[in-house]
């Protein structure tokens, strides 16, 4: 793991980065999530769901690689601009590095129990269930 520092409202502040070998090599594919919550909120949702399925998919392609590289980021300082992943940004067009996909994970553990609100995605139910998990649905 290595950290990507920037300066934020006058302080010193980190994002944190893991590089995951690929298959073969190649650009890498980011994966990216905040840690940082809004001021008086505890972040469950917002984003604490997000860095768990960033920290599980590091530990799921650390144990089988995909054919890409895969970088996982925890941005610093989003709910105030995004000010963490705009200055990793910055920092890679400036070294000329260049990214082949990023995604965001971001509030990924909303729940509204009102009939028809939600809606657990086909493929995911279909994979988990194959996996032998038990169904979400009931």
């Amino acid at each position: 793991m290595r950290e990507h520092a920037f300066d934020a409202r006058g302080q010193t502040r980190v994002n944190l980065l893991l590089d995951l070998p690929g298959n073969t090599a190649g650009v890498p594919i980011a994966i990216g999530a905040h840690f940082v919550a809004v001021p008086n909120c505890t972040g469950s949702d917002d984003n604490a769901t997000g860095v768990a399925v960033l920290l599980e998919l590091a530990r799921a392609v650390a144990a089988e690689p995909l054919a890409s590289p895969v970088r996982c980021i925890a941005f610093d300082m989003e709910e105030y601009g995004l000010l963490g992943s705009r200055s990793y940004a910055a920092a890679l067009q400036q070294q000329g590095a260049a990214l082949s996909l990023m995604s965001s994970l971001e509030m990924l553990g909303y729940c509204d129990r009102a009939a028809g609100s939600q809606r657990y995605p086909k493929f995911a139910l279909i994979l988990s269930v194959a996996r032998g998990f038990p169904s979400p649905c009931g």
